[in-house]
Formats: structure tokens, C-alpha cells, sequence
């Protein structure tokens, strides 16, 4: 990362110059990683430059986490982006008419509940996002204190594993955030390392092995889709809210 050039305008840009770098991996060790498993060294070598973000911007990475506990990612999405687009400032710079940045949250405290529904989030996302925001601040200051971070998110009503880990490999550079419960970690693990499913009570210790590169192992899989071809449906779709 000795060539990097950086543009940055409006509040925090300063902040992000200083950060790019943590933001882009550097603070990662992938180097550390070193797989056995065939499959997996074969991954690697396909994604050698794969490293894990810190942002150090939680609550920013929280928000979208909660909005898509289960359900599916394009839902989810899909729910962020509506929000976002009413209830965003516009984006500072030069950037296009309809860009939008996320809340604040002061403001995602504010948004009505009939806003919500519209947007396909029902009433206990929506609770939980807005306790968790009274949080922000807290939580925004752990970023450099993982365990501390990990310790809050525990407390905090409707913050599972799951969430918690979105939240580790995103703004954390946790490569070890095992994201347990996603609906698909133990089928694409199984049948791209075993031939076969595994079981949800079999996934923690099937990654037992891995420690600390549990999401990047989870994350060489999810880059390679040919390892672990979809033989199960999908999970399915959200119906809009009424």
C-alpha cells in the first residue's frame, strides 16, 4: 500500500485520510494464514490479496447488520437503500444529485414506525436499531478495544453472534468473525470442504481448527461460489409489510 493516493471532502475527511489505510486491510495479517485443506489453499491462491477492513465506524456497520437479521440479503438491501434514500443527508462533494448518506442516529430514532413497515422492517428490527443507536457513541469509541466492543454488543438487547460478527469483520478487522446462524455458513462450508451439509450444531466445531481465520475461511468459500454449488433453496423472500 506504498501507492495510494486519496480524495476526500466534507466532514471526517481528514479522519478517513488518516484511517484508509486500517480501512483497506493493512492492519490484517493474512500472512499468518496458512491453509492445509486443499480446497482452501487453492481459494487462496485464486484470492491472495483478500484482507479484512477496520473501518472503526460501528455503529455504521451495525445499522445495515440489524436491518437484515433474517432475511434475505437482497431484502435486506433493499430495505437500507429506501431508508437511507428518505431519511439521508445528501452526500457532500462532488457526488451524484441522488446520493445519499446514512442516517445519523439522532435520526434513526426519529424515523416513524409506519416508515418502517414501508421499508419491509418489522417492529422488532426496527426497535432493536433504534436501542442500539443510543449506543453509537459507545460503541464508535471500542474501536480500538475488540474485546470491550464485542462485550458491549452482548448487552445490547437483540445483538446476537451473528450481528455482532457482521460487526467484527467489517469495522473490527476481525478475520476470526464467524458470522454463526447465517442460513447458509454450514451448507457452503460442508459441501466445499466435506462433499456434504453440515449440521448447525456441527459449524462451531467443524471451525474449531481454523481459529483465528474463522471468517476468512468462511469468506475464501463465499468468493468462490464453483466450491460449494447451491443444492438447497433459497432462503425465502420477505413479503411487504402491511
Amino acid at each position: 500500500m506504498d501507492d495510494l493516493f486519496v480524495d476526500a471532502w466534507g466532514p471526517g475527511s481528514a479522519e478517513l485520510i488518516d484511517s484508509i489505510r486500517s480501512e483497506l486491510g493493512a492492519d490484517d495479517r493474512p500472512d499468518l494464514f496458512r491453509p492445509t485443506h486443499p480446497v482452501l489453499k487453492a481459494a487462496w491462491h485464486r484470492s491472495p490479496g483478500l484482507r479484512m477492513p477496520c473501518t472503526g465506524r460501528l455503529f455504521e456497520a451495525i445499522v445495515p447488520a440489524i436491518i437484515e437479521q433474517r432475511v434475505v440479503g437482497l431484502d435486506a438491501a433493499a430495505s437500507f437503500t429506501q431508508l437511507v434514500r428518505t431519511y439521508g443527508e445528501p452526500a457532500p462533494g462532488p457526488a451524484p444529485d441522488a446520493m445519499r448518506i446514512p442516517p445519523t442516529p439522532e435520526v434513526w430514532r426519529t424515523v416513524p414506525s409506519w416508515a418502517w413497515r414501508r421499508a419491509g422492517v418489522d417492529l422488532h428490527r426496527s426497535r432493536t436499531l433504534i436501542r442500539t443507536s443510543r449506543y453509537a457513541a459507545r460503541l464508535d469509541r471500542l474501536a480500538g478495544d475488540m474485546a470491550g466492543a464485542y462485550a458491549l454488543m452482548g448487552k445490547l438487547p437483540g445483538i446476537g453472534t451473528w450481528t455482532a460478527a457482521q460487526v467484527g469483520h467489517s469495522a473490527l478487522g476481525d478475520a476470526d468473525a464467524l458470522p454463526l446462524g447465517d442460513y447458509h455458513l454450514g451448507r457452503m462450508t460442508g459441501m466445499a470442504l466435506l462433499g456434504r451439509p453440515l449440521e448447525d450444531k456441527e459449524v462451531e466445531e467443524f471451525y474449531e481448527s481454523f481459529r483465528p481465520h474463522r471468517y476468512r475461511v468462511f469468506r475464501l468459500i463465499e468468493l468462490n461460489p464453483r466450491l460449494s454449488p447451491r443444492r438447497a433453496p433459497r432462503m425465502p423472500r420477505s413479503r411487504p409489510l402491511h
